[in-house]
């Protein structure tokens, strides 16, 4: 009876020992496989960012030429139609300008300074900044900022042009208006500072959710499909993450 407790014994603790580390492992594979994802996703942004740099700049000077020559004609006395069509021009260049614009924005998320500072005070700043834009679309916004937020390394103007652009997407997905609250919370336990943006605007496709992230990808008839992507890389460089919940 002994031996048979004795063998009993030692399978049972053969069995936990075996669920340990079955379960070590798969934690590991997880985080190889995270890991992964992440190096992918560097990798793509890297030779993106490089192509996006190369061909904003390829374009910014036969662009520069037009707007010249543009506001050449504009100076002179043609006809009154010709005139309109030439505005036209000068108009589209404007466009052109603004896509090389996000362009460059996306190139460089990286290439700021750093200082510790209250994140709180950013979110406020923002809050006036798109309060107006929200009201004359009906979109009643309110904020909520915890108190004592642990500081962190951050620069204010590449974290607002990312929270501007989470903004957007909210306020453009609720075209008859709705709410749109932002939160700052901290995480006592990690000292993480965690803000939200939820919006009651129509969400995001179960497709489409793991690729609004991406670079150039947009459900929009206008637009260049940066802005998250952008605001995705300067978050990252924030040593921060974003996670997205639809319904």
């Amino acid at each position: 009876v002994c031996s048979s407790g004795l063998i009993v014994e030692d399978l049972q603790h053969d069995t936990t020992e075996r669920k340990r580390t079955e379960g070590q492992l798969k934690l590991a594979t997880e985080k190889l496989q995270e890991a992964q994802d992440k190096l992918i996703t560097s990798e793509k942004h890297t030779s993106l960012v490089r192509f996006s740099s190369g061909i904003a700049h390829e374009i910014r000077n036969p662009l520069a030429n037009i707007c010249a020559i543009d506001q050449v004609i504009n100076q002179k006395k043609i006809d009154p139609k010709l005139k309109k069509q030439v505005k036209y021009i000068l108009l589209n260049t404007d466009i052109a300008n603004k896509i090389i614009k996000d362009l460059l924005n996306f190139a460089s998320p990286y290439d700021a300074d750093f200082t510790a500072a209250d994140i709180g005070k950013s979110v406020n700043s923002l809050y006036s900044l798109v309060k107006t834009r929200c009201s004359r679309k009906t979109i009643q916004l309110s904020k909520k900022i915890a108190k004592n937020l642990p500081k962190v390394l951050l620069n204010e103007e590449k974290l607002k042009t990312a929270f501007s652009n989470f903004v957007s997407n909210a306020i453009e997905a609720m075209e008859d208006g709705g709410k749109l609250r932002i939160t700052v919370d901290k995480n006592e336990l990690s000292k993480e500072v965690i803000v939200t943006f939820e919006d009651t605007g129509v969400g995001i496709s179960e497709e489409d959710k793991d690729k609004i992230l991406e670079p150039f990808f947009t459900t929009k008839d206008e637009g260049t499909g940066l802005g998250l992507s952008m605001a995705y890389h300067v978050i990252c460089a924030h040593s921060g993450k974003i996670n997205i919940e639809s319904v």
